[in-house]
């Protein structure tokens, strides 16, 4: 057996440029959950209601909560990117990225090392992800998800919060060995997934927020409706980044809008095809096709009907016919 072969091992350096391209909006929502839970249970102790009082100290010092916003909220997220650095150091200090005769293997932390393990044959799906602070630096994150029970799939799915684009290339090639040889044909969703998506996070929550607060603001409400402009391009730019490309031996897809997000998919892991509609869909004649795996499913949103039927046999069939095991 050939022996284990380092490809990727993370200097601080690079530890940084992780930790700088992390999900800091993510872990400032968890310590607002924390601090407003906190405070909650302040309360209750104490009996006493905080924002009253505080609302009452900031009246007698003529301090207003805009300007406490202003300041407040850049130190909130300075605080946030903080705790996301010290918190990528703890996890991956050191990290080192293995490929062995049988699988991927990952190792690192600060004061305790942790080592994950994917076999080649458990690997359902491939996963990798890059948002425009990892682009600057080359980054990409990478998910490998592993067959396992509902309850066990998020311990089973071996992550690689950054490395570059020859590891991605490394971890292709072992799932998928002939996708550089096969031939893939790209395809779009449909453009109505625009509408849809213009209508539900732009009109709808311009409508609601400008109901809620006419009362209060009058007619400055109207400020509600420059959502619609960036709902609008946001919804723009994910229809353009919605992308699959089908193959005869497997699919590969690419979506987002910040965060690009691409999969990968042999066919012969797939166990299960779903063609699911609503009833927006039902009457444009659209539907979503959902692949199942060991590892969870891969969805496709928003194609035509037919051509998802068409895809769902074609997949069946190459199952059908496919004697390898999907693990």
């Amino acid at each position: 057996a050939s022996p284990d072969r380092l490809l990727l091992q993370l200097s601080p350096l690079d530890l940084l440029k992780v930790g700088i391209s992390q999900n800091h909006l993510r872990t400032a929502g968890l310590i607002m959950a924390f601090f407003w839970g906190f405070l909650d249970d302040i309360e209750d102790a104490l009996g006493v209601d905080l924002f009253k009082s505080l609302d009452k100290q900031l009246h007698a010092t003529d301090v207003d909560w805009i300007w406490l916003l202003l300041l407040g909220i850049p130190f909130f997220l300075l605080v946030s990117f903080i705790i996301t650095l010290i918190n990528t150091v703890l996890r991956h200090f050191d990290l080192r990225f293995w490929q062995t005769p049988t699988g991927f293997k990952v190792i690192g932390g600060l004061f305790t090392r942790q080592e994950q393990f994917a076999h080649f044959p458990k690997i359902q799906v491939v996963e990798w992800s890059t948002n425009p602070i990892r682009r600057v630096f080359g980054l990409f994150s990478v998910r490998m998800a592993q067959a396992a029970s509902a309850a066990l799939t998020y311990r089973q799915t071996l992550n690689i919060p950054g490395c570059f684009e020859q590891q991605v290339g490394a971890v292709r090639r072992a799932y998928f060995p002939e996708e550089s040889r096969l031939t893939f044909e790209e395809h779009g969703v449909s453009p109505l997934i625009f509408w849809r998506m213009v209508l539900l996070r732009g009109v709808l929550p311009a409508g609601v927020m400008f109901l809620l607060t006419y009362g209060m603001l009058g007619w400055a409400a109207l400020w509600w409706g420059l959502m619609l402009p960036l709902a609008l391009y946001l919804s723009r730019v994910y229809h353009r980044n919605w992308r699959y490309y089908l193959s005869e031996e497997g699919l590969r897809t690419r979506s987002g809008i910040f965060t690009l997000r691409f999969i990968l998919l042999k066919w012969y892991k797939v166990q299960a095809v779903r063609i699911t509609q609503s009833l927006y869909q039902r009457r444009h004649g659209l539907a979503n096709l959902i692949f199942y795996t060991a590892a969870g499913a891969v969805k496709i949103p928003f194609i035509e009907l037919e051509k998802a039927r068409l895809i769902r046999n074609f997949v069946l069939f190459k199952v059908a016919i496919d004697r390898r095991k999907w693990m």
